[in-house]
């Protein structure tokens, strides 16, 4: 081989390389409803995930922020919508759903979103709470735009998530629970193709700094230097108080007196770095799950009936018509 061609490979070599290591990555933090992914976005963002200009700001029950692309959660409404679905409704999705025509729509409209919010960002932040339910969506969208997910499964105590759902949308007990399992369940299973590790709200506010360090050795990301930066000084979003943890009740819903249980053990396997164990038990769990709609559909149906009606009734009460050009208000100067 002569001398030219032999530095050429060893060029294009070092180039493929580069090119390897320089490959667009996207964070998805995903996590249930009230389950810190705010937090944990916002401390994400300052280490040097990049998030869109415009995100979903303050609001009730999130006074710092919700760091949401609000172009994406519009898409996310719509996707769920779609299948007559909410962010706020347990009720299954047909997994089939994900392959057929309109599901490819609404792909491709986040692969274009993604390109205008995020440009040719190398590390960019994907976070909203219904992407647990979509999860296949961004998976593929992704793929199209060769883009690698990491995923960070973040992870609550039920009853705490339950708590909070209660205090800022006055959710049934029944609700949350089916709304936390699903969001668990699926998420966990469909990210199985992914990079991801696992981490709880716990240990983003008792250790931050600890817990940032070991998303970056386990997806492998080089920000050490932002790391050290950071624990120069204390995050000032990082409040114990808003997210001081909750005694769990005494009394509970007959469902989560196996179900939920055992969804938080299986949880503990990958939080102890043994994802295959975790895997293991969450196999059993998403068959348990399947089971458990077979036998509840009525019950969700009602539970979504109830919670519908509440809606409506605040929506023709007095008070919420006298108060709407407050909230019109309010929007506009957001």
């Amino acid at each position: 081989m002569d001398g030219d061609r032999q530095v050429a490979l060893i060029s294009a070599s070092v180039s493929e390389l580069q090119l390897r290591r320089t490959k667009r990555r996207a964070l998805l933090p995903l996590g249930m409803h009230r389950s810190g992914t705010s937090l944990l976005t916002y401390l994400l963002h300052t280490l040097g995930a990049t998030l869109p200009d415009d995100v979903v700001g303050p609001a009730c029950g999130n006074p710092l922020g919700h760091w949401e692309p609000r172009n994406l959660v519009m898409i996310n409404d719509e996707a769920l919508q779609a299948i007559d679905r909410s962010w706020d409704d347990p009720r299954p999705i047909d997994p089939a759903w994900f392959h057929s025509r309109d599901a490819y729509r609404f792909i491709e409209r986040i692969v274009v979103q993604i390109g205008r919010d995020y440009g040719c960002a190398p590390l960019i932040l994907l976070k909203d709470p219904r992407i647990c339910r979509i999860l296949p969506l961004y998976l593929t969208a992704l793929d199209i735009l060769d883009i690698e997910p990491l995923v960070i499964l973040l992870l609550r105590p039920f009853h705490e998530v339950a708590r909070s759902l209660a205090n800022r949308d006055g959710f049934e007990p029944d609700l949350s629970e089916f709304l936390w399992l699903r969001s668990v369940v699926e998420a966990e299973y469909v990210s199985r193709s992914c990079s991801r590790v696992w981490v709880t709200l716990d240990q983003v506010i008792s250790d931050w700094h600890g817990t940032a360090r070991r998303i970056a050795s386990t997806l492998r990301i080089d920000w050490t230097k932002a790391c050290d930066e950071a624990t120069c000084q204390p995050s000032p979003f990082i409040k114990p108080r808003l997210y001081h943890p909750i005694h769990e009740s005494s009394t509970r819903p007959d469902v989560g007196r196996w179900l939920v249980p055992q969804v938080w053990n299986a949880v503990q396997h990958g939080i102890g770095g043994n994802d295959r164990e975790a895997r293991a038990r969450f196999d059993e769990l998403w068959l348990a799950l399947r089971d458990l709609d077979r036998l509840s559909a009525w019950r969700l149906e009602g539970l979504r009936r109830r919670y519908d009606d509440t809606i409506a009734a605040m929506c023709d009460s007095t008070s919420w018509r006298v108060t709407k050009p407050l909230r019109a208000l309010k929007r506009l100067m957001q």
